[in-house]
């Protein structure tokens, strides 16, 4: 039920900045940018329900030692800055600061958006401990995972919002947007690194798992 309460508060708060920003509530890229953020959580609901109620749980409670970094990145990359780009956009499409584009880029754009946000449905399906918090999940038994999309990259879900999130401006339909999604974009690498640091720090098996997965997020660079 708290979930389900989530989606409807998450909605209701979309749907707001978006009709008060744009100044209409018929605005398609606030209407999809909203049907992105609540189906991802019911997708994630439904999927971890049926496939992983353990995962579901830990993704849903507040742990206890999410590293302090995390508790003020994750915030921000996940419902802040993504608000925050809605918030602009809105301005954008009701005073006109930069050129309009056309429907069919953003529908397109949703389109590579949702296939993006599928590695993170991947991933969260392989990986028994993919939280939202970086955390050792001892109390869980945390082990490294090697299977599914990490025997390519060593953390596919921000490969996955990276990704997704590269397409949001053109979703949105703003330049201005680009704004706050490129510092989205720069929080996911820093998250990146840091979660990589604090595995191989404290992970057993995880410097040994870096050796053999040499890629963070970009086969090739990084």
């Amino acid at each position: 039920m708290n979930y389900v309460l989530r989606c409807v508060v998450f909605a209701a708060v979309y749907l707001s900045a978006g009709r008060l920003t744009a100044g209409r509530w018929l605005w398609l890229g606030g209407l999809l940018y909203t049907l992105f953020f609540v189906g991802s959580m019911a997708a994630q609901f439904i999927l971890l329900a049926l496939r992983n109620p353990a995962l579901l749980r830990e993704r849903t409670a507040m742990a206890g030692n999410a590293k302090h970094w995390d508790q003020l990145l994750m915030p921000l990359t996940v419902v802040v800055l993504p608000l925050v780009a809605l918030i602009v956009a809105g301005l954008d499409t009701r005073f006109g600061w930069t050129e309009p584009l056309p429907p069919i880029v953003q529908w397109i754009a949703a389109a590579l958006g949702i296939g993006a946000y599928s590695l993170t449905l991947f991933s969260m399906v392989s990986n028994p401990f993919f939280s939202n918090v970086v955390r050792i999940q001892l109390d869980r038994g945390h082990q490294v995972h090697t299977k599914g999309p990490y025997a390519h990259v060593r953390h596919p879900g921000y490969v996955s919002m990276i990704g997704f999130f590269a397409a949001v401006p053109f979703l949105l339909g703003s330049w201005a947007s680009l704004i706050p999604i490129a510092a989205t974009v720069a929080l996911h690498v820093l998250r990146t690194a840091l979660e990589d640091r604090t595995l191989l720090a404290e992970l057993p098996g995880y410097r040994d798992y870096a050796a053999r997965v040499r890629y963070r997020l970009m086969p090739g660079i990084w």
